[in-house]
C-alpha cells in the first residue's frame, strides 16, 4: 500500500480518483489547491502525488517547483493529470520534474497503471521516498 495526495480542485475528479486508488490497496488523501496541496506534502508524507495543472492560488507547475527544489521531496514522484493540450505547458511540467503526465479524461486502468509503474520506478531509485 503507498499513501496518495490528490492535488486537484475538482472534488468529482478527487473523488473518483480517490476510489480508484483505493480498489488499488492505496490510502488516498485529497488537497484541494496548490497552496493546500504544498502544506499536505508536509504532513502526509507521501508515496506518490497525483498533481493537477490547473487550480486556483497556485498552478501545477509551480507545486511541481517548489517540491523538486525542496530536498525533503526531490526524490518523491509527482504524477500530472491535465486537460491541458498546450504542448508548453506539458513541456514545463516534464521540465519541472513529472515523474508522468496523463490527459484527462484518462483511460481505464491508466491512473492504477500509472501510480503502480512510478512506485515500482521510486523503489529502484536511490534516495526513493517510499
Amino acid at each position: 500500500m503507498a499513501r496518495v495526495l490528490i492535488v486537484e480542485d475538482d472534488p468529482d475528479i478527487c473523488e473518483v480518483l480517490q476510489v480508484l486508488l483505493s480498489r488499488s490497496g492505496h490510502e488516498a488523501s485529497v488537497a484541494a489547491n496548490g497552496v493546500t496541496g504544498l502544506d499536505a506534502v508536509t504532513g502526509k508524507q507521501p508515496d506518490v502525488i497525483l498533481l493537477d495543472l490547473a487550480m486556483p492560488f497556485m498552478d501545477g507547475v509551480r507545486v511541481l517547483r517548489i517540491l523538486k527544489a525542496d530536498r525533503r521531496f526531490r526524490t518523491t514522484p509527482v504524477i500530472v493529470i491535465t486537460a491541458s493540450v498546450d504542448p508548453e505547458r506539458l513541456q514545463s511540467a516534464r521540465e519541472a520534474g513529472a515523474a508522468d503526465v496523463i490527459a484527462k479524461p484518462w483511460l481505464d486502468g491508466q491512473i492504477e497503471a500509472a501510480v503502480e509503474k512510478t512506485l515500482r520506478a521510486a523503489r529502484r531509485s536511490p534516495g526513493a521516498t517510499c
